[in-house]
Formats: C-alpha cells, structure tokens, sequence
C-alpha cells in the first residue's frame, strides 16, 4: 500500500509544500510514528548529528525527505517511494472552458 504525505509551510502569505510517497505494510500501519522512530535514529548517527546541528537543533519532514536514508526506514517497517511533484490550485478552480455554453443548449 502506499500512503501520501504533504507537509505545508505558511510563512506569512506564502505557502510552500514537500510532498512524499511512502510504502507501507498495511492501511492501519502507523506513518507518522513510524517516520518519528526512523528520524530519531538518524539524528544519532554521525550524519544526523551533523544534520541537526547545522539546523540549529530542529528536524523536520523536508529534513526527513532529504536525509533519512532508505536502511533506516526498511528498519522501520516503510519506504520512502520517491518525493513527489505537488502542484497545488485552488478548489474552485474552474476545470472547463465556458460554463454557460453547457446550459445554452
């Protein structure tokens, strides 16, 4: 099975998203802890403390994306599939030319 998992960043009116795409045992298996577990091992390898003190101490979902390594996750029950292109419009985005042609008719 695969979960999706979008991060969003709000920094006043901008908005910024990394998206990723994970595999996982089974729909009931836990991503997020199981993302948490994997990054809390990392930041105790000599990389991750390296990491982490170039980011002041703070880790976050891009760090995630970015620099957990695929052994750390499998030891976690996931993979990390790939990040994925996240394009982001609004809802009511209207999705056809002219509306009103339809109801000329």
């Amino acid at each position: 099975m695969t979960k999706i998992i979008t991060a969003v960043e709000h920094d006043g009116l901008d908005i910024r998203t990394i998206t990723g795409s994970f595999k996982v045992p089974s729909e009931d298996f836990d991503i997020i802890a199981a993302i948490k577990a994997a990054s809390n091992e990392y930041i105790h390898t000599e990389e991750g403390k390296q990491t982490l003190d170039h980011n002041c101490g703070q880790f976050n979902f891009a760090d995630f994306v970015n620099e957990v390594p695929r052994r750390i996750c499998v030891k976690y029950g996931f993979e990390f599939d790939r990040e994925v292109d996240n394009i982001l419009i609004d809802w009511d985005e209207q999705l056809i030319d002219d509306p009103d042609d339809k109801y000329d008719e």
